[in-house]
């Protein structure tokens, strides 16, 4: 009787698990900025400047994707501030 009884709570947690799982927190590729490099400088003037090299999910071509024309695959950005020196 007990082992029926286990397996019967494995199988109930088990559909439970299955269940209660989902895509409600998802993130979409195309919402997120990968960042594939960054570079910290001081120019001459003494601010930091601060670049990123971001992958944009959408110039990407998939396996299901062939032909047609390229487009860019990554953005740079270079914004620049001051330092924490005085």
């Amino acid at each position: 009787m007990t082992r029926i009884l286990r397996t019967f709570r494995f199988l109930v947690i088990f559909v439970i698990l299955g269940l209660t799982t989902g895509c409600w927190d998802r993130n979409e590729m195309d919402d997120l900025a990968l960042v594939i490099a960054s570079g910290i400088d001081l120019t001459d003037d003494g601010q930091l400047e601060i670049t990123l090299q971001i992958a944009l999910p959408t110039g990407i071509p998939s396996a299901v994707q062939s032909g047609g024309a390229a487009r860019n695959q990554s953005s740079s950005s270079r914004p620049a501030g001051g330092t924490h020196r005085k």
